[in-house]
Protein backbone atom coordinates (compact mmCIF):
# COMPACT_ATOMS: atom_id res chain seq x y z
CA UNK A 1 0.00 0.00 0.00
CA UNK A 2 2.99 2.33 0.48
CA UNK A 3 4.45 1.64 -2.89
CA UNK A 4 1.45 2.05 -4.65
CA UNK A 5 0.72 5.41 -2.80
CA UNK A 6 4.06 6.65 -3.33
CA UNK A 7 3.06 6.03 -7.60
CA UNK A 8 0.04 7.65 -7.31
CA UNK A 9 1.52 10.77 -5.83
CA UNK A 10 4.41 10.82 -8.36
CA UNK A 11 2.11 10.37 -10.63
CA UNK A 12 -0.31 13.08 -9.96
CA UNK A 13 3.11 15.58 -9.45
CA UNK A 14 4.06 14.63 -13.24
CA UNK A 15 0.07 15.61 -14.09
CA UNK A 16 0.35 18.97 -12.28
CA UNK A 17 4.14 19.64 -14.21
CA UNK A 18 3.02 19.04 -17.41
CA UNK A 19 -0.57 21.34 -16.78
CA UNK A 20 1.55 24.23 -15.19
CA UNK A 21 3.59 23.90 -18.05
CA UNK A 22 0.99 24.27 -20.81
CA UNK A 23 -0.20 26.85 -18.98
CA UNK A 24 2.94 28.84 -18.77
CA UNK A 25 3.61 28.11 -22.74
CA UNK A 26 0.10 28.84 -24.06
CA UNK A 27 -1.89 31.24 -21.23
CA UNK A 28 1.30 33.30 -19.79
CA UNK A 29 2.50 33.24 -23.08
CA UNK A 30 1.39 35.22 -26.05
CA UNK A 31 -1.47 33.03 -28.17
CA UNK A 32 -0.62 31.21 -31.19
CA UNK A 33 -1.09 33.03 -34.10
CA UNK A 34 -3.72 33.21 -36.31
CA UNK A 35 -3.50 31.67 -39.80
CA UNK A 36 -2.43 34.56 -42.39
CA UNK A 37 -5.63 36.36 -43.85
CA UNK A 38 -7.25 35.00 -47.43
CA UNK A 39 -5.43 37.07 -49.93
CA UNK A 40 -8.44 38.46 -52.07
CA UNK A 41 -9.12 40.50 -55.23
CA UNK A 42 -10.01 44.08 -54.32
CA UNK A 43 -9.64 45.55 -50.89
CA UNK A 44 -11.74 49.05 -50.33
CA UNK A 45 -10.25 50.98 -47.66
CA UNK A 46 -13.29 53.92 -46.91
CA UNK A 47 -11.51 57.07 -44.71
CA UNK A 48 -14.95 58.13 -43.52
CA UNK A 49 -13.22 61.84 -42.10
CA UNK A 50 -16.77 62.73 -40.52
CA UNK A 51 -15.80 64.42 -37.44
CA UNK A 52 -16.99 67.64 -39.47
CA UNK A 53 -20.52 69.06 -40.49
CA UNK A 54 -20.83 66.32 -42.90
CA UNK A 55 -21.10 63.63 -40.32
CA UNK A 56 -24.58 62.06 -41.17
CA UNK A 57 -23.82 61.96 -44.99
CA UNK A 58 -20.25 60.00 -44.45
CA UNK A 59 -21.77 57.90 -41.90
CA UNK A 60 -24.56 56.83 -44.53
CA UNK A 61 -21.37 56.71 -47.24
CA UNK A 62 -20.55 54.05 -45.01
CA UNK A 63 -24.09 52.26 -44.15
CA UNK A 64 -24.08 51.97 -48.03
CA UNK A 65 -21.77 49.83 -47.82
CA UNK A 66 -22.36 47.42 -44.95
CA UNK A 67 -25.50 46.87 -47.03
CA UNK A 68 -23.85 44.73 -49.62
CA UNK A 69 -20.97 43.83 -47.38
CA UNK A 70 -17.62 42.41 -47.68
CA UNK A 71 -17.52 38.95 -49.66
CA UNK A 72 -15.71 36.17 -50.46
CA UNK A 73 -13.32 38.59 -53.14
CA UNK A 74 -13.91 41.93 -51.56
CA UNK A 75 -12.53 43.49 -48.50
CA UNK A 76 -14.28 46.41 -47.29
CA UNK A 77 -12.94 48.20 -44.83
CA UNK A 78 -13.61 51.34 -43.19
CA UNK A 79 -11.82 54.05 -40.57
CA UNK A 80 -14.38 56.15 -39.13
CA UNK A 81 -14.37 59.47 -36.95
CA UNK A 82 -17.59 61.85 -35.80
CA UNK A 83 -18.11 65.21 -34.71
CA UNK A 84 -21.14 64.00 -32.87
CA UNK A 85 -23.34 66.80 -33.37
CA UNK A 86 -26.05 65.78 -35.53
CA UNK A 87 -27.07 62.43 -33.03
CA UNK A 88 -24.83 60.00 -35.08
CA UNK A 89 -23.75 59.28 -31.43
CA UNK A 90 -26.34 57.44 -30.85
CA UNK A 91 -25.98 55.07 -33.75
CA UNK A 92 -22.04 54.67 -32.69
CA UNK A 93 -20.21 51.99 -30.79
CA UNK A 94 -16.69 53.78 -30.93
CA UNK A 95 -18.47 56.63 -29.03
CA UNK A 96 -15.68 60.04 -29.16
CA UNK A 97 -12.82 57.43 -30.23
CA UNK A 98 -12.09 56.02 -33.65
CA UNK A 99 -13.26 52.69 -35.33
CA UNK A 100 -11.73 50.47 -37.52
CA UNK A 101 -14.11 48.16 -39.61
CA UNK A 102 -14.80 44.90 -41.48
CA UNK A 103 -17.55 45.62 -43.29
CA UNK A 104 -19.79 43.16 -43.22
CA UNK A 105 -23.62 43.02 -44.78
CA UNK A 106 -26.84 44.56 -42.74
CA UNK A 107 -29.61 45.95 -44.06
CA UNK A 108 -29.87 48.67 -40.87
CA UNK A 109 -30.05 52.07 -42.24
CA UNK A 110 -29.89 53.68 -39.04
CA UNK A 111 -26.44 51.99 -37.60
CA UNK A 112 -23.58 50.04 -38.66
CA UNK A 113 -23.58 46.59 -37.51
CA UNK A 114 -20.09 45.57 -39.11
CA UNK A 115 -17.29 44.30 -36.89
CA UNK A 116 -15.56 46.19 -35.20
CA UNK A 117 -11.76 45.18 -35.35
CA UNK A 118 -9.92 47.89 -33.37
CA UNK A 119 -10.90 51.41 -31.67
CA UNK A 120 -8.58 54.27 -31.25
CA UNK A 121 -8.60 57.08 -28.49
CA UNK A 122 -9.91 60.51 -30.32
CA UNK A 123 -6.80 61.56 -32.75
CA UNK A 124 -6.63 64.27 -35.26
CA UNK A 125 -8.09 62.44 -38.57
CA UNK A 126 -7.40 65.60 -40.57
CA UNK A 127 -3.98 64.55 -41.09
CA UNK A 128 -1.78 62.70 -43.57
CA UNK A 129 -0.39 60.43 -40.80
CA UNK A 130 -3.95 59.55 -40.16
CA UNK A 131 -4.68 58.39 -43.64
CA UNK A 132 -1.29 56.27 -44.06
CA UNK A 133 -1.32 54.44 -40.73
CA UNK A 134 -5.21 53.26 -42.00
CA UNK A 135 -3.78 51.99 -45.16
CA UNK A 136 -0.90 50.41 -43.86
CA UNK A 137 -3.29 48.43 -41.52
CA UNK A 138 -5.82 47.87 -44.01
CA UNK A 139 -3.11 46.39 -46.08
CA UNK A 140 -1.25 44.31 -43.31
CA UNK A 141 -4.35 42.61 -42.12
CA UNK A 142 -6.55 42.40 -45.41
CA UNK A 143 -4.23 41.76 -48.52
CA UNK A 144 -5.58 41.88 -51.52
CA UNK A 145 -4.33 41.89 -55.60
CA UNK A 146 -6.03 45.45 -55.90
CA UNK A 147 -6.67 48.46 -53.77
CA UNK A 148 -9.02 51.21 -53.94
CA UNK A 149 -8.75 54.01 -51.04
CA UNK A 150 -11.34 56.29 -50.52
CA UNK A 151 -11.31 59.81 -49.07
CA UNK A 152 -14.73 61.63 -47.83
CA UNK A 153 -14.61 65.02 -46.28
CA UNK A 154 -14.20 68.30 -46.52
CA UNK A 155 -12.26 69.18 -49.76
CA UNK A 156 -11.19 72.62 -51.74
CA UNK A 157 -8.50 71.06 -54.33
CA UNK A 158 -5.10 72.34 -53.79
CA UNK A 159 -6.25 75.64 -51.44
CA UNK A 160 -8.92 76.58 -49.24
CA UNK A 161 -11.10 79.66 -48.96
CA UNK A 162 -10.46 79.46 -44.99
CA UNK A 163 -7.15 80.25 -44.83
CA UNK A 164 -4.79 81.04 -47.42
CA UNK A 165 -2.37 77.94 -47.81
CA UNK A 166 -1.83 74.60 -49.99
CA UNK A 167 -4.52 72.59 -48.59
CA UNK A 168 -6.62 69.49 -50.36
CA UNK A 169 -8.90 67.52 -47.97
CA UNK A 170 -10.24 66.37 -44.81
CA UNK A 171 -11.17 67.99 -41.70
CA UNK A 172 -11.28 67.39 -37.69
CA UNK A 173 -13.60 69.58 -36.07
CA UNK A 174 -12.84 68.35 -33.16
CA UNK A 175 -9.12 68.33 -33.26
CA UNK A 176 -9.40 71.73 -34.74
CA UNK A 177 -11.51 73.60 -33.87
CA UNK A 178 -10.48 76.74 -36.02
CA UNK A 179 -11.80 74.56 -38.75
CA UNK A 180 -8.80 75.33 -41.29
CA UNK A 181 -6.77 72.99 -41.40
CA UNK A 182 -7.10 70.42 -44.33
CA UNK A 183 -4.83 67.55 -45.79
CA UNK A 184 -2.38 69.42 -47.92
CA UNK A 185 -1.15 68.11 -51.09
CA UNK A 186 2.67 68.07 -50.14
CA UNK A 187 1.77 66.44 -46.76
CA UNK A 188 -0.43 64.04 -48.69
CA UNK A 189 2.47 62.85 -50.97
CA UNK A 190 4.53 62.54 -48.38
CA UNK A 191 2.53 59.13 -47.12
CA UNK A 192 2.40 57.67 -50.41
CA UNK A 193 6.33 56.20 -50.60
CA UNK A 194 5.39 54.05 -47.39
CA UNK A 195 2.34 52.90 -49.16
CA UNK A 196 3.53 52.24 -52.09
CA UNK A 197 6.53 50.51 -50.35
CA UNK A 198 3.76 48.32 -47.90
CA UNK A 199 2.14 46.94 -50.93
CA UNK A 200 5.27 46.10 -52.96
CA UNK A 201 6.38 48.74 -54.66
CA UNK A 202 3.54 48.98 -56.67
CA UNK A 203 1.17 52.31 -57.39
CA UNK A 204 -2.33 52.68 -55.50
CA UNK A 205 -5.07 51.26 -58.22
CA UNK A 206 -8.09 53.61 -57.32
CA UNK A 207 -7.70 56.80 -55.25
CA UNK A 208 -11.48 57.86 -54.76
CA UNK A 209 -11.51 61.66 -53.33
CA UNK A 210 -15.20 62.22 -52.32
CA UNK A 211 -14.42 65.83 -51.95
CA UNK A 212 -15.29 68.52 -53.49
CA UNK A 213 -12.97 70.24 -56.44
CA UNK A 214 -10.53 68.05 -56.32
CA UNK A 215 -10.47 67.01 -60.18
CA UNK A 216 -7.81 69.15 -60.62
CA UNK A 217 -4.30 68.86 -62.48
CA UNK A 218 -2.28 70.22 -59.89
CA UNK A 219 -3.68 66.95 -57.62
CA UNK A 220 -3.06 64.73 -60.31
CA UNK A 221 0.25 65.79 -60.82
CA UNK A 222 1.24 65.80 -57.45
CA UNK A 223 0.41 61.75 -56.37
CA UNK A 224 1.10 60.38 -60.40
CA UNK A 225 3.94 58.59 -59.05
CA UNK A 226 2.24 56.62 -56.76
CA UNK A 227 -1.38 56.39 -58.18
CA UNK A 228 -3.03 54.39 -60.99
CA UNK A 229 -5.87 55.89 -61.64
CA UNK A 230 -7.54 59.32 -59.82
CA UNK A 231 -11.38 59.29 -59.28
CA UNK A 232 -12.13 63.57 -58.40
CA UNK A 233 -14.67 66.33 -59.48
CA UNK A 234 -13.56 69.49 -61.01
CA UNK A 235 -16.94 71.27 -59.23
CA UNK A 236 -18.35 70.44 -55.65
CA UNK A 237 -19.72 67.25 -54.53
CA UNK A 238 -23.40 66.80 -53.30
CA UNK A 239 -23.38 66.28 -49.49
CA UNK A 240 -24.48 62.35 -50.08
CA UNK A 241 -20.80 61.54 -51.91
CA UNK A 242 -20.48 59.15 -53.90
CA UNK A 243 -23.61 56.46 -54.57
CA UNK A 244 -21.41 53.96 -52.73
CA UNK A 245 -23.78 51.35 -51.98
CA UNK A 246 -24.44 50.81 -55.88
CA UNK A 247 -20.53 51.05 -56.40
CA UNK A 248 -19.83 48.21 -53.54
CA UNK A 249 -23.25 46.33 -55.05
CA UNK A 250 -21.15 46.62 -58.81
CA UNK A 251 -17.76 44.91 -57.50
CA UNK A 252 -19.01 42.42 -55.53
CA UNK A 253 -20.60 41.02 -58.74
CA UNK A 254 -17.64 41.72 -60.87
CA UNK A 255 -15.08 41.03 -58.55
CA UNK A 256 -12.27 40.16 -61.84
CA UNK A 257 -12.70 44.08 -63.43
CA UNK A 258 -10.02 45.84 -63.71
CA UNK A 259 -9.07 49.28 -61.92
CA UNK A 260 -10.52 51.07 -65.66
CA UNK A 261 -13.51 49.22 -65.25
CA UNK A 262 -14.51 49.71 -62.04
CA UNK A 263 -13.68 53.37 -62.36
CA UNK A 264 -15.48 53.75 -65.38
CA UNK A 265 -18.73 52.86 -63.64
CA UNK A 266 -18.21 54.60 -60.13
CA UNK A 267 -18.31 58.12 -63.10
CA UNK A 268 -21.76 56.34 -64.87
CA UNK A 269 -22.71 55.95 -61.34
CA UNK A 270 -22.18 59.17 -60.22
CA UNK A 271 -24.27 60.63 -62.95
CA UNK A 272 -27.00 58.96 -62.76
CA UNK A 273 -27.70 59.23 -59.33
CA UNK A 274 -27.31 62.71 -59.86
CA UNK A 275 -28.53 63.99 -63.11
CA UNK A 276 -31.58 66.17 -63.42
CA UNK A 277 -31.10 67.26 -59.84
CA UNK A 278 -27.78 68.97 -59.18
CA UNK A 279 -25.02 70.29 -61.12
CA UNK A 280 -22.10 67.62 -60.26
CA UNK A 281 -18.70 66.37 -62.60
CA UNK A 282 -16.84 63.41 -62.21
CA UNK A 283 -13.78 62.31 -64.01
CA UNK A 284 -11.85 58.51 -64.01
CA UNK A 285 -8.25 60.19 -64.53
CA UNK A 286 -5.38 57.57 -66.06
CA UNK A 287 -2.11 59.29 -63.86
CA UNK A 288 0.12 57.61 -65.60
CA UNK A 289 -0.64 60.09 -68.86
CA UNK A 290 -0.34 63.10 -66.80
CA UNK A 291 2.95 64.30 -67.42
CA UNK A 292 1.84 64.81 -70.61
CA UNK A 293 -0.50 67.44 -69.55
CA UNK A 294 2.34 68.94 -68.03
CA UNK A 295 4.73 68.91 -70.58
CA UNK A 296 2.30 70.93 -72.93
CA UNK A 297 0.67 72.87 -70.39
CA UNK A 298 4.34 74.03 -69.86
CA UNK A 299 5.11 74.60 -72.96
CA UNK A 300 1.93 76.91 -73.48
CA UNK A 301 3.27 79.11 -70.60
CA UNK A 302 6.41 79.99 -72.09
CA UNK A 303 4.72 80.78 -75.74
CA UNK A 304 2.35 82.92 -74.14
CA UNK A 305 4.96 84.50 -72.30
CA UNK A 306 7.63 84.48 -74.93
CA UNK A 307 5.02 86.58 -77.47
CA UNK A 308 4.37 88.82 -74.12
CA UNK A 309 0.74 87.96 -74.24
CA UNK A 310 -0.28 87.49 -70.47
CA UNK A 311 -2.32 90.77 -70.63
CA UNK A 312 -4.86 89.00 -73.48
CA UNK A 313 -4.67 86.07 -71.88
CA UNK A 314 -5.82 87.69 -68.52
CA UNK A 315 -8.51 89.26 -70.42
CA UNK A 316 -9.70 85.93 -72.02
CA UNK A 317 -9.50 84.53 -68.40
CA UNK A 318 -11.95 87.23 -67.37
CA UNK A 319 -14.46 87.51 -70.00
CA UNK A 320 -18.28 86.21 -68.58
CA UNK A 321 -21.67 87.26 -68.38
CA UNK A 322 -23.07 86.94 -65.25
CA UNK A 323 -21.37 83.80 -63.48
CA UNK A 324 -20.93 82.45 -66.50
CA UNK A 325 -17.32 82.54 -67.96
CA UNK A 326 -15.71 82.23 -71.54
CA UNK A 327 -13.62 79.44 -69.80
CA UNK A 328 -15.50 76.78 -68.23
CA UNK A 329 -15.43 78.03 -64.45
CA UNK A 330 -16.21 75.92 -60.73
CA UNK A 331 -17.46 76.64 -57.41
CA UNK A 332 -14.28 78.55 -56.84
CA UNK A 333 -13.90 80.93 -59.55
CA UNK A 334 -10.13 80.36 -59.88
CA UNK A 335 -10.70 77.04 -61.05
CA UNK A 336 -11.27 76.48 -64.33
CA UNK A 337 -11.60 73.73 -67.42
CA UNK A 338 -7.98 73.50 -68.71
CA UNK A 339 -9.76 71.52 -72.01
CA UNK A 340 -11.31 74.44 -72.36
CA UNK A 341 -9.11 76.81 -71.56
CA UNK A 342 -7.00 75.41 -74.70
CA UNK A 343 -10.45 75.20 -76.89
CA UNK A 344 -10.68 79.27 -76.12
CA UNK A 345 -7.51 80.56 -77.02
CA UNK A 346 -7.86 78.55 -80.53
CA UNK A 347 -11.25 79.84 -80.83
CA UNK A 348 -9.79 83.43 -79.75
CA UNK A 349 -6.36 83.65 -81.27
CA UNK A 350 -6.47 81.21 -83.90
CA UNK A 351 -7.10 83.56 -86.76
CA UNK A 352 -3.76 85.59 -85.92
CA UNK A 353 -0.80 83.88 -87.24
CA UNK A 354 1.47 85.55 -84.93
CA UNK A 355 -0.23 82.95 -82.15
CA UNK A 356 -0.35 79.96 -84.88
CA UNK A 357 2.62 78.34 -82.57
CA UNK A 358 0.38 79.11 -78.98
CA UNK A 359 -2.82 77.45 -81.00
CA UNK A 360 -1.23 74.48 -81.86
CA UNK A 361 0.24 73.65 -78.48
CA UNK A 362 -3.80 74.28 -77.30
CA UNK A 363 -4.18 71.58 -80.07
CA UNK A 364 -2.00 69.44 -78.36
CA UNK A 365 -3.26 70.27 -74.49
CA UNK A 366 -6.51 69.12 -75.60
CA UNK A 367 -5.46 65.82 -76.78
CA UNK A 368 -3.13 65.19 -73.89
CA UNK A 369 -5.98 65.68 -71.64
CA UNK A 370 -8.46 63.53 -73.77
CA UNK A 371 -5.89 60.97 -73.55
CA UNK A 372 -5.30 61.16 -69.59
CA UNK A 373 -9.28 61.39 -68.89
CA UNK A 374 -10.68 58.21 -69.51
CA UNK A 375 -14.26 59.61 -68.79
CA UNK A 376 -15.93 62.22 -67.76
CA UNK A 377 -19.11 62.90 -66.96
CA UNK A 378 -21.17 66.41 -65.67
CA UNK A 379 -25.17 66.63 -64.61
CA UNK A 380 -27.32 69.46 -64.49
CA UNK A 381 -29.65 70.89 -61.53
CA UNK A 382 -32.83 73.02 -61.73
CA UNK A 383 -31.39 76.17 -60.21
CA UNK A 384 -28.01 76.27 -61.37
CA UNK A 385 -26.54 80.00 -61.72
CA UNK A 386 -24.25 78.76 -64.10
CA UNK A 387 -23.61 75.26 -66.44
CA UNK A 388 -20.46 73.21 -65.86
CA UNK A 389 -21.23 71.33 -69.54
CA UNK A 390 -18.25 72.47 -71.01
CA UNK A 391 -16.26 69.91 -68.41
CA UNK A 392 -13.31 67.70 -69.25
CA UNK A 393 -12.41 66.25 -66.00
CA UNK A 394 -9.40 68.52 -64.83
CA UNK A 395 -9.49 71.86 -63.72
CA UNK A 396 -6.14 74.18 -63.49
CA UNK A 397 -5.80 77.56 -61.26
CA UNK A 398 -6.18 80.81 -63.26
CA UNK A 399 -6.91 83.81 -60.52
CA UNK A 400 -6.80 87.33 -62.42
CA UNK A 401 -6.34 90.49 -60.26
CA UNK A 402 -10.48 90.28 -60.70
CA UNK A 403 -11.16 87.30 -59.27
CA UNK A 404 -8.60 86.81 -56.50
CA UNK A 405 -4.87 87.52 -55.67
CA UNK A 406 -2.35 85.04 -56.67
CA UNK A 407 -1.34 82.62 -53.25
CA UNK A 408 2.01 82.28 -53.62
CA UNK A 409 1.71 79.20 -51.64
CA UNK A 410 0.63 77.62 -54.97
CA UNK A 411 4.64 77.47 -55.63
CA UNK A 412 4.84 74.72 -53.20
CA UNK A 413 3.28 72.24 -55.61
CA UNK A 414 4.69 69.66 -57.85
CA UNK A 415 2.92 71.26 -60.41
CA UNK A 416 3.67 74.59 -60.15
CA UNK A 417 7.45 74.02 -59.29
CA UNK A 418 7.58 71.27 -62.76
CA UNK A 419 5.65 73.80 -65.15
CA UNK A 420 6.48 77.48 -64.56
CA UNK A 421 2.91 77.77 -64.13
CA UNK A 422 3.25 79.62 -60.76
CA UNK A 423 5.83 81.93 -62.26
CA UNK A 424 3.54 82.07 -65.29
CA UNK A 425 0.17 83.55 -63.27
CA UNK A 426 2.45 86.38 -61.24
CA UNK A 427 3.33 88.04 -64.54
CA UNK A 428 -0.28 89.19 -64.47
CA UNK A 429 -1.26 88.95 -61.24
Amino acid sequence: MRTSKINIVSLGIMLIFCLFVFIFVYGCGSSPPSPSPTQKTWTIMMYACGDNDLENDIFYNVVQLQHVGSSDNINMVAQTDWWHHYGTAESMVTGEGVGRWYIVRNSDPTKIKSTLIETLPEINTGTAESVKDFVLWSIQHYPATHYMLIVGSHGSGWRTRRSIEAKGFGQDFTSDPSREALISLPDFKSILPSIYSALGNKKLDILAIDCCLNGAIEVAYQIKDYVDLLLASEETIPGSGYPWESIATDIVANPTWSGSTLATDIVNLYQTQYSGQEKTTLAAIDLSKITTVADRTKTLASLITANTLEANFRDLINQHTGQTYSIQRYHDVTFRDLWHMADNLISSWGSDPACADITIECATIKTAVEQAVILSKYTSGSTDIYSVANSHGLSIYLPTPQTTTYEAEYGDLDFSTYTGWGTFLQNFN
